[in-house]
């Protein structure tokens, strides 16, 4: 159920953008279910060519297949990148969907509930319509590059993200990585930089989201196996709420680079705080 309040022009464009993006808001929630099949039995955890630290399950898998085979009924002429597919498109011009269809799979495995269904849709690299799902909680974030980033909580209530005023590191609230186990010397970097406040997350899309509805101010990719999955829903939820999402040295990422992963860290934050967080990470 989505609760609608009508207030003029503000909700004329909020109808409009659930209108036009409903058969996707219906294929992420379609996904969600999909995963929370899994909960109650527990998991078989498998691992992408040996990796503990890249673990996948079948419900990463049948996920999958759920969103691409509906992404291609629904837009047959465009191309689809997923993290779970081995088939990637021959080039990232055009459009392309780059899907990862249980993002936060450790969490998942774990018992955790902050892992989410990521849907984006790329045009000639520029990232145009995100979707992220918690399937824990059904919150669904949606966007479109120039009509706003929204939220639908669990009582179908839609309201607009805003990213917060805070221009300073030692008022902002850093998003981290939950541990793993993996090392990795830029995370105890960050956590030791003099933030306010660090709190860990899992999912690449509920960090951004988590910036756009104030509950944090910056996160910080520190994973080099990131790929163009992991950025494409969120850089248009982040931007559309009034935040940015870059590489690590502030340069745009490319969608349309030959392949699927990604050859730079990246960095998220409200927009206000970027320029002194690149500064930060060039120490």
């Amino acid at each position: 159920m989505i609760v609608m309040i009508e207030n003029n022009e503000y909700d004329k464009a909020r109808e409009s953008l659930i209108e036009e993006l409903h058969p996707l808001i219906l294929l992420a929630r379609m996904a969600g279910e999909n995963i929370n099949k899994y909960r109650p039995d527990g998991v078989d955890i498998n691992l992408k060519n040996g990796d503990v630290f890249d673990p996948f399950t079948e419900a990463d898998v049948t996920t999958d297949e759920l969103i691409r085979s509906e992404i291609a009924k629904l837009f047959p002429d465009d191309k689809i990148l997923s993290e779970e597919n081995s088939t990637r498109p021959e080039n990232y011009s055009g459009n392309v969907w780059m899907i990862d269809p249980l993002d936060g799979t450790k969490d998942f495995i774990n018992g955790f509930d902050r892992y989410s269904v990521m849907i984006g849709q790329c045009i000639d690299g520029i990232p145009t319509i995100g979707l992220i799902l918690n399937p824990t909680t059904s919150e669904l974030f949606f966007g479109k590059k120039g009509y706003g980033s929204w939220r639908i909580d669990s009582n179908g209530n839609v309201s607009r993200l805003a990213v917060s005023s805070i221009d300073n590191v030692p008022s902002a609230t850093l998003i981290a990585s939950r541990a793993s186990g993996e090392p990795r010397e830029m995370e105890a970097y960050l956590r030791s930089v003099g933030f306010a406040n660090v709190i860990e997350d899992s999912s690449f899309g509920l960090r951004a989201a988590s910036i756009g509805v104030r509950n944090g101010d910056v996160f910080v990719c520190t994973n080099n196996r990131a790929c163009k999955w992991d950025v494409c829903a969120p850089q248009v939820i982040l931007e559309e709420a009034g935040g940015k999402l870059t590489n690590l040295d502030g340069s745009p990422i490319d969608y349309t680079s030959p392949s699927y992963k990604l050859d730079k860290l990246f960095a998220g934050s409200n927009g206000l705080l970027h320029d002194s967080l690149i500064e930060l990470l060039a120490k």
